[in-house]
């Protein structure tokens, strides 16, 4: 009867064990759980961080157009071509302004494809970002048209313009 008492203490003991095990365990989970959603959050706040960043000078560039048409038509100074013009330049800017949200979409579901790229085209693509018409400040483009790279375009987008 001893051995059957000490059987019985003995699997008191593993039994208090795996239960503190199984604690500790669902603990883990938990804790690992919060550090991933922090993460998420954290991440969340670099994008809209981000997005704000890339929105700022579009939008300014949209702003100046749309002032200046109104100036210029306030003192009958602006053509029929310069406010088509200016309307066009609007629009892509916008466009641009959608596939920046597209982008960042793109990124969170890490769904892009690498490609090739041609850096002129590209370049040229997205030079209305980085004029001002306010400042008269022209975006140049010189680069060898027949240079490509291999790349994930909405990074590079996310590279580039921030140093520009």
């Amino acid at each position: 009867m001893w051995w059957n008492r000490r059987l019985t203490l003995e699997r008191n003991k593993t039994q208090k064990a795996l239960v503190q095990l199984e604690e500790s365990k669902e603990k883990q989970i938990k804790q690992h759980e919060i550090i991933l959603n922090q993460s998420k959050i954290a991440s969340m706040g670099e994008i809209l961080a981000n997005i704000a960043q890339q929105w700022r000078q579009p939008l300014s560039a949209i702003s100046t157009l749309s002032s200046g048409i109104a100036i210029q038509k306030e003192f009958n100074t602006i053509s029929d071509e310069d406010i088509i013009s200016s309307c066009k330049d609007i629009t892509h800017i916008t466009e641009n302004l959608s596939h920046i949200i597209q982008s960042f979409y793109i990124m969170l579901e890490d769904k892009e494809q690498e490609s090739i790229l041609n850096l002129a085209s590209f370049m040229e693509e997205n030079k209305l970002f980085f004029e001002n018409k306010k400042e008269d400040i022209k975006f140049i483009v010189n680069i060898d048209e027949s240079l490509s790279i291999k790349t994930y375009k909405n990074q590079l987008t996310n590279v580039i313009f921030p140093l520009i």
